[in-house]
């Protein structure tokens, strides 16, 4: 039964060695929706601070107002399209744009509308 159990474990353990799986997919879904989380979080304490929350893009992070930053993975491109993203303490967008991420073939759209601060995230392809 030993004898058995080690061959099949052998076995099984070269089958998985000799496929690709690539993660690559679901670490970029990930990493967005920590993004995603992260912003939401930060507008909800900017409310509750009565000051503004802002996102802004430095170098290979993401930096908020009041929670840590969120860095970016390498092979991870991330556009905006103002310096800084974020809304006012009474909900309402006062930097309103967008994020882009670019990651392998997957992009995604998170953006801060004008108005009422609803974050929005899309899949562009």
């Amino acid at each position: 039964m030993f004898h058995f159990l080690l061959i099949l474990l052998i076995i099984v353990g070269t089958t998985f060695s000799s496929l690709s799986v690539s993660f690559h997919h679901f670490y970029s879904k990930l990493r967005v929706l920590q993004v995603v989380v992260s912003a939401r979080y930060n507008i909800l304490m900017g409310h509750m601070m009565g000051d503004d929350s802002t996102v802004h893009h430095i170098d290979n992070r993401l930096d908020f107002s009041y929670i840590p930053a969120v860095s970016i993975p390498k092979g991870m491109d991330v556009y905006m399209n103002r310096f800084q993203l974020g809304s006012k303490p009474h909900l309402n967008t006062s930097y309103a744009g967008s994020i882009w991420f670019l990651f392998h073939n997957q992009h995604y759209k998170l953006t801060f509308p004008v108005g009422l601060a609803v974050i929005g995230l899309y899949q562009l392809h």
